[in-house]
């Protein structure tokens, strides 16, 4: 069967569109803003140290605004759609694997603590504690299925699987916490992303095609302020673990945000080299400060200094520096990545063509 209908808000996908190239610049921005978590050095501190309710609101707001990362990868996934090749999947895990490699080797060479071993060659080639990394190669290796779902279903069909898989996820993963959704983190809830995405791009959201940008935002803002109030309100009375489940990935307010998030950036384009440039990199930021060793080494001490030592626009400044560097760090070594690729690419063609 062929779709029937495609939305007014379906984009060209011929070359790469940098509206939504955009969009993944901001998604990475937020994922390191939401490692950056000043909201969980507040729960370790909050006894000892004094903060004003701004702050204490601020901190909750940046957790909540920027907890729609992850969300927001998956949801481009979906929106293009994954057409894996070998070539592909070749090309991603020659990244993860750059990555892992070089951090093993800056450690081995500059850190008189860590040595090599048997152990630490299985985690690099295990994708290295990265979470994100199975989960998505799941997703990316079932896509031809979703796919295949999506093409030959009806759109009611569609609409009433994707709505009793949200019910499902919300009702046993995120309300009652069971263990194989883990709380977002899980292939599970990539899954009901992506076919969202899908659908937004095949058949469109008819109330919010209506809206314009400003409307969208408007709604965005409601749904991050109550969000914030809740976390804040569980968060205040002791109750940190159900604090978080607000902001679980798989939350129906985090996956609500998200999905406005990325109608915003269907309502306009924008052009521009750089975007493409910084957007390409994106995943490196998320593979070299995400990396456990880089991680508990140098970004979270540096986030945990800058929030002991400094309050309000320096401490906002100083953040806003530290996280330019970290992506500007990663955008060079990925170019090197890219030079590498290319090479092995080259090399491949001639062996190919002889």
């Amino acid at each position: 069967m062929q779709i029937p209908h495609i939305s007014n808000i379906k984009k060209s996908t011929t070359e790469r569109d940098a509206s939504f190239d955009l969009l993944r610049i901001i998604a990475m921005i937020l994922v390191m803003v939401t490692h950056v978590d000043f909201m969980g050095f507040y729960g370790e501190v909050g006894g000892e140290i004094a903060f004003s309710n701004l702050q204490v609101f601020s901190y909750a707001m940046m957790k909540c605004s920027s907890i729609i990362c992850v969300d927001l990868f998956v949801l481009i996934s979906g929106w293009f759609g994954l057409r894996p090749t070998l070539h592909k999947l070749a090309k991603l895990l020659f990244q993860i694997w750059f990555f892992a490699i070089i951090i093993e080797v800056y450690f081995l060479v500059f850190d008189n603590s860590q040595s090599m071993s048997f152990s630490r060659v299985v985690d690099v080639f295990s994708f290295y504690g990265y979470w994100f990394v199975p989960a998505y190669l799941l997703l990316y290796a079932c896509s031809p299925i979703l796919n295949s779902f999506v093409e030959n279903s009806s759109q009611k069909t569609f609409l009433t699987v994707l709505a009793g898989y949200y019910a499902f996820q919300f009702i046993f993963g995120w309300i009652f916490q069971i263990t194989y959704f883990n709380k977002g983190f899980s292939p599970l809830s990539f899954f009901s992303l992506y076919l969202t995405a899908r659908y937004i791009k095949i058949y469109g959201i008819k109330y919010l095609e209506k809206y314009k940008l400003s409307r969208l935002v408007w709604l965005y803002i409601m749904i991050l302020i109550v969000t914030t109030i809740i976390f804040l309100l569980f968060f205040l009375k002791g109750e940190w673990l159900l604090a978080l489940q607000v902001v679980d990935y798989s939350s129906p307010f985090v996956v609500a945000m998200a999905v406005l998030f990325m109608c915003m950036f269907t309502k306009f384009r924008i052009r521009g080299k750089w975007i493409n440039t910084l957007a390409i990199s994106s995943f490196a930021v998320y593979l070299l400060h995400d990396a456990p060793l880089v991680f508990n080494n140098y970004f979270k001490p540096m986030c945990r200094h800058i929030f002991m030592e400094y309050n309000g626009f320096w401490a906002v400044l100083y953040i806003i520096i530290f996280l330019a560097v970290v992506y500007a760090a990663s955008l060079v070594l990925d170019q090197l990545r890219i030079l590498l690729w290319n090479g092995i690419e080259q090399i491949d063609m001639r062996f190919r063509k002889s």
